[in-house]
């Protein structure tokens, strides 16, 4: 949120997500997700999956490129 004239350059955006919370007021994956998609950009990958030793989901690394659309 911090890099909106960089943003509105950015043709593809690579981001370490977490889908549970690692520490106070971190926004989650979901959040991030919908952030990126109203800001014109689309999942185009996961990489990179941690699990927990129960085999929950922890983080990933998310890259999103810039839709058709253009948002």
């Amino acid at each position: 949120k911090g890099m909106p004239t960089l943003l509105a350059r950015a043709s593809w955006v690579y981001v370490e997500v977490s889908f549970m919370t690692l520490y106070t007021g971190q926004p989650l994956a979901n959040e991030i997700h919908a952030w990126l998609e109203a800001n014109g950009f689309e999942m185009a990958g996961v990489y990179n999956p941690t699990f927990s030793d129960e085999g929950v989901n922890i983080q990933a690394d998310l890259l999103f490129a810039r839709s058709a659309a253009g948002g």
